[in-house]
């Protein structure tokens, strides 16, 4: 596990290469203002090398993120 900030919040990042050849990166928000959450989202990819040659897509949605505040 690393921490990532991610829109200023932060987040932990699971990064999982499985025995199949698959890989798992899971994102894990935690927002410390009210109201106090918890956010994740995971993206799965069928072999590692998928998530290698999508990295700047992935890299995007997760820039993309922003958790509203009130």
């Amino acid at each position: 596990m690393s921490r990532q900030p991610v829109d200023g919040v932060p987040c932990l990042l699971q990064d999982i290469d499985h025995a199949s050849g698959g890989r798992l990166r899971t994102y894990l928000f935690l927002v410390p203002e009210a109201p106090k959450a918890q956010i994740s989202f995971a993206i799965v990819c069928d072999d590692a090398s998928a998530c290698q040659r999508h990295q700047r897509d992935i890299d995007t949605v997760v820039e993309s993120v922003r958790i509203a505040r009130r």
